[in-house]
């Protein structure tokens, strides 16, 4: 996996709509999420309530290691 920056992102992003490439979409999307946005006025989980306090990924897997060791 490697890393660029979010100027280089939008480079390619504009070069492949210029060029009418499949990736452009990708692209566009991976800027969106880098940015921190989304295409929504408003995600699902504001939707039912459940903007804050969402568990992440490192707490989902700690906490299924704990059930298995109590098993």
């Amino acid at each position: 996996m490697s890393t660029i920056s979010l100027d280089k992102l939008k480079q390619l992003e504009s070069r492949a709509y210029e060029q009418g490439s499949p990736q452009a979409g990708v692209l566009t999307l991976r800027r969106i999420w880098t940015e921190g946005g989304t295409l929504y006025e408003q995600r699902d989980n504001q939707l039912i309530g459940m903007e804050h306090g969402m568990e992440t990924l490192e707490d989902a897997v700690k906490r299924a290691i704990e059930v298995q060791r109590t098993r």
